[in-house]
């Protein structure tokens, strides 16, 4: 009910006694399984993500193993997968308002 007011005004928060409420949009993306493919097999590294586990992707990232280059071929082929809206409460004391 919140996030609908909100979106019908077109606000990112609301204030109140109590505290404040901001709206949070955040994309999350997936790999694109070609692309993975075209990036990591030459490495010798494509077995190891075989399923294209994002996690396992992440973990690559991590450790710091992928050249420059592959890394941005993989970041940049990453697809939508949602949007996640969130509400973020705030108290009345920290949103600066009393």
């Amino acid at each position: 009910m919140i996030r609908a007011y909100a979106e019908e005004h077109g606000l990112g928060q609301l204030f109140g006694e109590d505290g404040a409420v901001k709206i949070v949009e955040r994309i999350e993306t997936a790999p694109d399984p070609e692309a993975v493919r075209r990036a990591l097999e030459p490495l010798g590294l494509y077995d190891s993500v075989i399923s294209v586990d994002p996690r396992k992707l992440q973990e690559l990232f991590e450790r710091r193993v992928l050249p420059p280059d592959a890394e941005e071929s993989l970041l940049s082929g990453r697809d939508e997968v949602r949007k996640v809206k969130a509400l973020h409460l705030r108290d009345a004391d920290r949103a600066g308002r009393r």
